[in-house]
């Protein structure tokens, strides 16, 4: 009976750290079981391994989320009063230590797992593996060089411990340092199957560190490797592939793998910046980005620094937004996207010889890049400063020929962009294209899902752009002056509207009168209200009579497919 609460307790803990099957573990507690009680030699190997099998197990299982997730509460409540009932008269005991840590996790008790933890790994008897897990909680914390020491530790303890060569790989990627050098650790390090999850991680940052490098097809096929046998189900590990989607453009993905993400403790989990960094991420691919700003702006690190360059371009805080940019620089040289941002931010924000210095720097950054993504920096920037000439052949490049070696991850805000164009253009066709485009990649990007109703309204067909701009209006954070001078014109030209809603959308054009910046656009609508209202609110006489356009009405483009669904 000892040889099976041993063989219990070893591959009890491989399976949690290592990834390797669980009903071996199992068959073997069930066979020492029943002859060992408390006090009994092997009674503490019961306990530990039985703990660590379960942890290793959690989120695993048959039937439906609702029902997998109800076990593994109750599995993990087992285990914590197990666990504790040993803690009790076993204080010192590292492993049970480590292990209510890893419970602690899992339950979303964050700041009492990473203490516990940091004790586990503490003195002359700490575990190796509890080092290594402090400090990959110091990486998701945004703490990289206070990681990378703790790592350095472990490896002196455990010589290329292969938790350490995957945690300490992730933790450069993430930062951008040492990049090429993580990739070649992992190659060389981890070249054995050490088991699943080893290998997931290992992928995983192997996949990150390639998106780095702009190696996207590696990347590409690590992360399928990542999550292809037996992933972990842990937080940490799918957040980062949620992350490693949504940078590729990959929005249903990012979305997929953060609805993987699960706690089981008995109340709310405790934020993670892992979660959250993934959670702001959406935010900004759903148009939000005041919200993404203030949840990125909680978190440390590269990754959200970068997100909060991208809001504060969204808000035209361009300033602020070559601040953030240069600080990232400072900290990672070799981030290409940050370079690409900084060029973006410096060209919107400066004047004469400054901005056509970093104007001259985009383009070069553009073509250097294998991503499409410098192209469509320039081609905003050069929208932002009122250049609509020069960038709409930048950003028709930045969507041509997309391809795994050289993709645009934000396609979805290029095609935007460019219909926007083309409806100032007149051409309702070919804005109705490059918006189905845009739909096809982020059906939840609220300024396209605006745009469509705009077109649709250009269309006269102002009771589906109403349909439209009804769930915008419903996420008040989305809704721009543009959108509601276009729910005003929809409100105006729609048969179904009430005289109390005219009055009403009356009533919103002239609160808008004096912030609108387009007062033509804003004269053209309160002609429909009355001919005579755009001189009553000191407007300038509109270019066609009764809101028309100054040319025949174009006939009617197909409209663009509707579409609805989160998106970055």
């Amino acid at each position: 009976m000892l040889t099976f609460a041993y063989y219990a307790e070893t591959a009890g803990l491989e399976a949690l750290l290592y990834g390797t099957d669980a009903d071996r573990v199992n068959k073997a507690y069930k066979s020492a079981k029943p002859e060992i009680e408390a006090g009994d030699a092997g009674y503490r190997e019961l306990v530990i391994g039985k703990a660590a099998v379960d942890l290793a197990t959690l989120g695993a299982g048959d039937g439906n989320a609702q029902a997998v997730a109800a076990t593994s509460k109750s599995t993990l409540a087992e285990t914590i009063k197990a666990l504790d009932e040993w803690l009790k008269n076993h204080p010192d005991d590292k492993w049970a230590i480590w292990l209510k840590a890893r419970a602690e996790l899992a339950g979303g008790e964050r700041k009492a797992a990473k203490a516990r933890m940091k004790a586990a790994g503490e003195g002359d008897d700490g575990l190796v593996v509890a080092m290594i897990e402090h400090a990959d909680l110091l990486v998701d914390d945004g703490q990289i060089d206070e990681a990378l020491v703790q790592f350095d530790k472990a490896t002196a303890r455990s010589k290329d411990h292969p938790l350490a060569v995957a945690g300490r790989a992730l933790a450069r990627a993430e930062a951008s340092i040492q990049v090429n050098e993580a990739i070649d650790e992992l190659a060389v390090k981890l070249s054995a199957n050490i088991g699943p999850r080893v290998g997931s991680y290992k992928n995983l940052a192997s996949a990150l560190a390639n998106i780095g490098i702009e190696d996207y097809p590696k990347a590409t096929e690590a992360l399928r490797k990542a999550t292809a046998v037996k992933p972990p189900n842990e937080a940490r590990f799918w957040a980062r592939v949620a992350w490693a989607h949504y940078t590729q453009g990959n929005l249903a993905e990012a979305a997929k793998a953060r609805a993987r993400i699960a706690w089981y403790g008995k109340s709310k989990a405790e934020d993670d910046p892992t979660v959250q960094l993934v959670d702001a991420a959406l935010l900004l691919a759903s148009g939000l980005p005041e919200k993404a700003l203030d949840l990125a702006s909680k978190i440390e690190g590269v990754r959200p620094s970068l997100l909060r360059v991208y809001a504060l371009l969204d808000l035209g805080k361009a300033k602020e937004a070559l601040a953030e940019a240069d600080a990232i620089i400072a900290k990672a040289p070799e981030n290409v996207e940050a370079a690409i941002l900084r060029a973006q931010a410096k060209m919107v924000s400066s004047e004469g010889k400054e901005r056509a210095e970093a104007a001259n720097e985009l383009e070069k950054l553009a073509r250097r890049s294998k991503s499409k993504l410098g192209r469509h920096a320039y081609g905003v920037a050069l929208l932002a400063i009122g250049n609509a000439k020069d960038a709409q052949p930048q950003l028709e490049q930045a969507v041509n020929e997309i391809n795994d070696t050289s993709p645009n991850p934000l396609a979805y805000r290029t095609h935007t962009a460019l219909a926007e164009l083309l409806l100032e253009a007149n051409d309702i066709a070919g804005a109705g294209k490059n918006l189905d485009e845009a739909l096809k990649v982020n059906s939840g990007y609220f300024p396209t899902l605006g745009l469509q109703a705009r077109i649709v309204l250009r269309n006269n067909e102002p009771d589906r752009a109403l349909d439209l701009l009804n769930p915008i209006f419903n996420e008040s954070a989305a809704v721009t002056p543009q959108l509601q001078l276009t729910k005003i014109e929809a409100t105006l030209m729609s048969k179904k509207s009430a005289p109390k809603e005219k009055e009403a959308a009356k009533q919103a054009l002239v609160a808008l009168k004096d912030t609108y910046p387009n007062k033509a656009e804003l004269a053209r609508v309160a002609a429909i209200i009355d001919p005579a209202l755009p001189k009553a609110l000191g407007l300038p006489e509109p270019a066609g009579a009764n809101g028309a356009t100054p040319e025949a009405p174009p006939p009617k483009a197909p409209p663009p497919k509707r579409g609805r669904g989160r998106g970055r």
